[in-house]
């Protein structure tokens, strides 16, 4: 009985969880947003705030996708809301594409300039995204082995529980003896 409790309250947990992925691409910031379970979520308004301030808002699509028009770089935070109370938050940090990077080389510093495609940044980002979406399913999900581990770990306060009564209950015994 006490095993059902837990199991089903710690289900609530995620009950209004929300989950967001973002990337920058060109002068975009494109993601979506989706439940623990997997599931899109669709019908919510996205905001997307710089140094606490917001600039813009907008609401995701059928496939839960959202979209914002970006002209600078620095970090932000988008926030996904939906009627009923599930919110989320996502903090993204948009660089330049191409920009010098300085590499420090014992004393001597010398300035590269990164020179890719943009057919290899593309490839690139799918790929991360990918991998992105794929752990990020995995951190959400509850397994088998979580619940017998909270199993175990109930039975197992529950044995040092009864060995305490049972030192007593002895300890007791020879006392009345």
């Amino acid at each position: 009985m006490l095993i059902l409790i837990f199991v089903v309250l710690g289900g609530n947990a995620y009950a209004h969880k929300l989950n967001i992925f973002a990337r920058h691409k060109g002068d975009k910031i494109v993601g979506y947003c989706y439940y623990p379970d997997g599931n899109r979520a669709t019908g919510l308004t996205i905001k997307l705030i710089k140094n606490d301030k917001q600039l813009m808002t907008t609401n995701n699509d059928k496939q839960g996708a959202f979209t914002f028009n970006i002209k600078k770089s620095g970090n932000f935070k988008i926030i996904a809301q939906s009627v009923d109370g599930h919110c989320g938050e996502f903090k993204i940090k948009v660089g330049k594409i191409g920009e010098i990077h300085t590499v420090h080389s014992d004393t001597k510093v010398k300035d590269i300039a990164l020179t890719v495609s943009n057919e290899t940044i593309v490839d690139l980002t799918d790929r991360i995204e990918n991998l992105e979406n794929r752990f990020t399913k995995q951190e959400d999900k509850l397994y088998i082995k979580d619940i017998i581990g909270v199993c175990g770990l109930i039975f197992g306060l529950f044995g040092i529980w009864a060995y305490f009564i049972a030192c007593k209950k002895i300890k007791e015994k020879d006392e009345d003896i």
